[in-house]
């Protein structure tokens, strides 16, 4: 059997919707950047199956079709690292998850469109904060996952 693997516009698009980070909520590392030749940037991100390619692959799912395991919806966008880990270690990292830890990079990169950095021009660094389970039910973002089948 052959790989179902995404094309250029597709992997491109994943990128794009989560501004180019990573989509793994303990890493978000920024993938692309600069080399030193100033002709040329650099990616560090991969476009990742979240049910596999091809049968044998980590949660391959035989009811998706070729063009299903190809398209959009069953990719994420990750970093190397997290992109390896997720595939190595299936059982800890299912279907489920990669859709939720999606769901968010994307909500976020859109919540985050046309917004200017906090901290550039010498501003204070931003506080971190935590999402928790009260904010998700205050902000409606908690019904949203419900419908869309989170749990």
């Amino acid at each position: 059997m052959a790989r179902d693997d995404f094309t250029e516009t597709t992997k491109r698009t994943l990128a794009l919707r989560v501004a180019g980070m990573c989509s793994n909520p303990s890493c978000r590392a920024q993938v692309f950047g600069p080399q030193v030749d100033e002709d040329k940037g650099l990616n560090l991100g991969v476009a990742a199956h979240i049910t596999a390619a091809a049968e044998g692959g980590p949660r391959f799912d035989p009811q998706l079709g070729e063009a299903d395991r190809a398209s959009t919806t069953n990719g994420i966008w990750l970093c190397q690292n997290c992109a390896k880990l997720v595939d190595n270690d299936p059982t800890r990292f299912p279907t489920q998850l990669l859709r939720e830890w999606k769901f968010v990079a994307e909500s976020s990169a859109l919540a985050q469109i046309g917004k200017p950095d906090a901290h550039v021009g010498g501003g204070p660094e931003p506080a971190v904060k935590w999402i928790t389970a009260d904010y998700l039910e205050q902000s409606g973002i908690a019904a949203t996952l419900k419908i869309a089948g989170f749990k």
